[in-house]
């Protein structure tokens, strides 16, 4: 029987850093707590952080951040699905009434009630809507329950800070990380009223039971109190509705960025703001709802399905599959007796401190099944797996807790030496390593060394080519510098078997010419497809457009309704002083902003509507040369009619007539498209109807044909004179049976193939006519008479990939020189196997008790002891880990020689100017040069944010080492 207070330890990084004074960092990703100020514009852009920008304090003091484990800062395989997904879709209230009806309708079988359920129906049983959901509803909610989930993380974690002997705990706290605190004011801390919450805590959106209405919503994420002291007052209300994951509201580096989750997984000392010697803390977390926890969901989840044989190994596999973590099973030599001892310790079951041990650890080679002692030990095999299966649901734990601990310094943290840093780029990221490499590995021939290199990455392409290896490797060179992009559809009529198991497998060597005027209805439907796809691209290209300027409108709308109180008059007393110099007065304010002087806004909305089909209208004329009018800097009437302008521009021109213009055209398009499609396939009909009838050529063996269809029970055709001399007679006579004969009385042998099975379905409805019963007679012939008539393919009508564009690559950048962070994606690293190493104790009563945590905390110091290289419990957390990059670049543009001279905004090249100025060499796939007139009209400046990540050097060490064993 399971031990039901078994915990596993799961061993996670901690890291501290002590600030000697308050320090400007880079802020969260998304600050909600924005929304506080009525004048932020309402897009999303005004919550993101902005690169570059130190837009948040660390206070003095220690700073605690923890890395959740690998496994769960990934999707899970359980199809578990949380309530607030349809609350984020659908609203609150209509969310929880399609929770109820697929409840209601077993779709879901609920884990957690209103929280947590777990997927019972696959796709193909929810093709169609239960009670109280609608059928347009039908495929949000399919989208819902099929899209990946992350798994709920520990949303209770003690914090304990030792005293200076390393031993004695000296304060404890529990953060609860889903506490909300309330939002959309300038809160206050309640066990420190000095603390802005905003300063302190993560602010996250927060969803309302009231619906959408009103006010963006969010509060302020986590907080703590000291253990053993009675909590603040709570209620269930005060607590986030839906459980916690790595990814928060959605945050791909949420639980990894110590800005995002400084107050959820991670935790502010202010009492350390003066250090003298180092101190250690220490971590243990837990959930404050055990059936939020994964590990156990997966295990009950596994045993439910009542696998065979051995149940308790084939567990124990899973979880090792699943969440990659040995779980230890210790035995000893008396559990399997000596023989047994010594067959499993020969064959790698176990792991021994030595080879006379009797005691010892299971390893992982016996949880596979399909690695068994050899025949002449079948009967020992038995006999030890079904002991280890017993051993192992004992043994196994239930329920799981993380641990950790660190030493912060009094020293500042300082970061490592960069002067070893460098940078490549290339058009790939196979490119910029080869680059690097070369540079490092050669003194000369660089170029030479780079292509090696190159060609060592596109191996796998380039393997099976016997000629123009060269020129193979440059066009794939080449073509690794871009990305398909669909370029629609073709409608094609191909002939596919019905008999052959292959895909699309046609009689070899044979094609069909299609009639000429079913040639030409395809091309009129291609047409139609062609005109079809550019309007798609049209709608969607305007969409983009409009979204660019409702952004422009809402920025200028928001600088209007919030602009500063105007200046008092002037009177002598307020005059300021004349500025020095010649006493030349200001200059008038830059464009951009509504009032005096205001841009004209995109589109010239005084001028009339622009012709259909440009989608951009016209382009803003350029600023004017005249001499400011000196008078107020804002004028309000201004301002308002060029919002008004602005937004009837798009409103009633891009999205009332050009937007609906194309949307008509696009219906009108795919109606037209419709009618021709249903003509051609009624063309498609009769054709295919003429190729069913037996010709000559269609009968391999005239003798044994005869001999075959005479011995068919069928009175029909026997009364066919097949001993007439005259072929083309008797095949006339039989082809008019199968047009005749709605349906021989005959039997397929075997399975009937897919096509005669639809065809079958189509009796006694109106499509059973001649073209369909003699296509099925034919396909019957052939399977009754096998090898003796050559299989006819059924031609089909469908659509394929039209012919792609390419749109080149983003560059690529390679750092080196900074060291990769070991607190993600590599929890395995002390293990051959890259498993991560946890342990386990029995564990009762709620962890953050004093009683209960003096076992833990005296289990995790026998585990520091007895595994000095446990990450978790490393003396020394100081080490930086780089986890994004800020950057900023500049883009020199060439000068448009083509563009108007009255118009600077005109930034479309001339079509002739690639050909005037690029030629493309015999032999080559890269563009040259043709003259150097082109002059660089200025840097355009961009910045962006990037995750760090160390797939390039993993993969090109798996590359390499896969070449490398081929050559030797």
């Amino acid at each position: 029987m399971p031990n039901n207070s078994l915990s596993a330890l799961i061993p996670i990084h901690l890291d501290g850093l002590y600030l000697a004074q308050d320090t400007n960092v880079a802020g969260p990703m998304v600050d909600f707590s924005k929304l506080r100020k009525d004048s932020v514009p309402y897009l999303g852009e005004e919550l993101t952080a902005k690169p570059l920008e130190d837009a948040h304090i660390l206070q003095q003091g220690v700073h605690l951040h923890w890395a959740l484990p690998d496994a769960l800062t990934k999707t899970m395989s359980l199809p578990l699905v949380q309530c607030h997904t349809f609350h984020n879709v659908f609203g609150y209230t209509p969310g929880n009434a399609l929770w109820r009806s697929l409840t209601k309708a077993n779709w879901l079988t609920e884990v957690i009630p209103s929280k947590l359920a777990k997927v019972t129906v696959n796709p193909e049983g929810r093709r169609t809507p239960p009670a109280g959901i609608a059928p347009e509803q039908l495929e949000a909610v399919n989208a819902l329950l099929d899209s990946p989930g992350f798994p709920a993380v520990p949303d209770r974690w003690l914090v304990s800070r030792y005293a200076a002997d390393d031993k004695t705990i000296e304060k404890s706290w529990v953060v609860e990380s889903d506490y909300m605190w309330p939002g959309n004011v300038d809160g206050k801390d309640n066990s420190q009223p000095a603390r802005e919450l905003v300063d302190y805590y993560t602010s996250y959106p927060q969803h309302t039971k009231g619906g959408a209405t009103g006010a963006l919503q969010y509060g302020f994420l986590g907080r703590y109190y000291e253990a053993g002291t009675t909590p603040p007052p709570a209620t269930p209300d005060d607590y986030l509705p839906t459980p916690l994951t790595a990814v928060g509201y959605g945050e791909p580096s949420f639980a990894a960025f110590y800005p995002n989750c400084r107050s959820v997984f991670g935790f502010y000392d202010a009492e350390m703001q003066a250090m003298s010697a180092a101190r250690t803390y220490g971590l243990l977390g837990f959930f404050s709802d055990p059936g939020l926890d994964y590990y156990a969901l997966f295990r009950k989840d596994f045993l439910g399905k009542n696998p065979t044989p051995y149940p308790n190994i084939q567990l124990l596999e899973a979880i090792t599959e699943e969440f990659q973590w040995f779980l230890p099973i210790t035995l000893q030599q008396a559990d399997v007796g000596a023989d047994n001892w010594k067959l499993m310790a020969a064959n790698g079951w176990l792991t021994l401190d030595s080879p006379t041990a009797t005691s010892g650890t299971l390893s992982t080679v016996p949880l596979k099944l399909g690695n068994t002692l050899g025949p002449a030990n079948e009967t020992a095999e038995k006999t030890i797996r079904t002991k280890l299966d017993s051993l192992i649901d004992q043994q196994l734990p239930t329920q799981t807790l993380y641990y950790a601990r660190g030493t912060v310094g009094p020293k500042p943290n300082t970061l490592p030496d960069t002067s070893k840093v460098s940078l490549a780029i290339g058009n790939t990221g196979t490119e910029a390593m080869s680059a690097f490499l070369a540079e490092k590995m050669a003194t000369k021939e660089k170029a030479l060394v780079e292509d090696y290199l190159e060609a060592l990455q596109l191996e796998s392409s380039l393997q099976h080519q016997q000629q123009d290896l060269g020129p193979k490797f440059e066009e794939a060179r080449h073509a690794k510098g871009f990305q398909a992009v669909p370029g629609g559809a073709i409608w094609t009529v191909r002939n596919q078997s019905s008999t052959n198991n292959r895909a699309g497998a046609t009689r070899a060597g044979e094609e069909a010419t299609l009639p000429e005027n079913l040639a030409d209805m395809l091309n009129e439907l291609n047409n139609l497809q062609q005109q079809l796809s550019q309007t798609n691209f049209q709608i969607e290209s305007l969409q983009q457009q409009i979204f660019v300027d409702w952004c422009s409108y809402t920025l200028q709308e928001n600088e209007v309704l919030h602009q500063p109180p105007p200046p008092p008059p002037e009177t002598t007393s307020n005059i300021p002083p004349p500025p020095p110099g010649n006493g030349a007065p200001p200059p008038p304010p830059p464009p951009g902003s509504l009032g005096a002087a205001p841009p004209p806004p995109p589109g010239n909305m005084g001028a009339p509507p622009p012709p259909p089909g440009n989608m951009g209208a016209a382009p803003p004329p350029p600023p004017s040369n005249k001499p400011q009018q000196m008078g107020p800097v804002f004028d309000p009437a201004q301002a308002k009619k060029d919002l008004d302008n602005m937004r009837a521009f798009i409103e009633e021109w891009e999205i009332g007539v050009v937007l609906s213009g194309l949307q008509q055209q696009k219906t009108d398009l795919q109606q037209k498209l419709q009618t021709k499609h249903q003509a051609i396939s009624s063309s498609l009909l009769q054709f295919q109807k003429q190729l069913q009838y037996l010709q000559a050529g269609d009968i391999t063996d005239w003798e044994n044909f005869v001999a075959a269809v005479a011995k068919l029970q069928a009175p029909a055709i026997q009364s066919i004179n097949f001993a007439s001399a005259d072929s083309a007679s008797v095949l006339k006579s039989l082809n008019q049976k199968l047009l005749d004969d709605p349906a021989l009385p005959l039997s397929f042998p075997g399975t009937v193939p897919p096509e005669a099975a639809q065809l079958q379905a189509l009796k006694g409805t109106g499509g059973w006519k001649p073209e369909a019963y003699l296509r099925y007679n034919r396909l019957l012939l052939e399977a009754m008479l096998p090898g003796l008539i050559k299989h006819q393919p059924k031609f089909i009508l469908q659509p394929t990939a039209a012919p792609r564009y390419w749109q080149p690559n983003e560059p690529a950048l390679l750092l080196t020189g900074l060291p990769p962070s070991p607190r993600h994606g590599q929890d395995g690293r002390l293990r051959d196997d890259n498993l991560l190493a946890c342990c386990s104790m029995a564990v009762n009563g709620p962890p953050a008790a004093s009683g209960t945590f003096t076992g833990i905390n005296t289990k995790l110091n026998t585990i520091k002891t007895e595994e000095p290289d446990n990450f978790a419990l490393h003396p020394k957390s100081t080490g930086w880990h780089p986890l994004i990059l800020d950057w900023r670049v500049a883009f020199s543009q060439v000068k448009n020689p083509g563009a108007p001279k009255d118009d600077p905004y005109d930034y479309s090249y001339a079509t002739s100017y690639v050909t005037e100025n690029y030629g493309l060499a015999t032999n080559q796939v890269e563009f040259s040069k043709i003259k150097d007139s082109n002059e660089l009209s200025g840097a355009v400046p961009f910045t962006g944010r990037s995750i760090l990540t160390p797939a390039a050097g993993l993969s090109q060490k798996k590359r390499s080492s896969i070449s490398w064993l081929r050559i030797f």
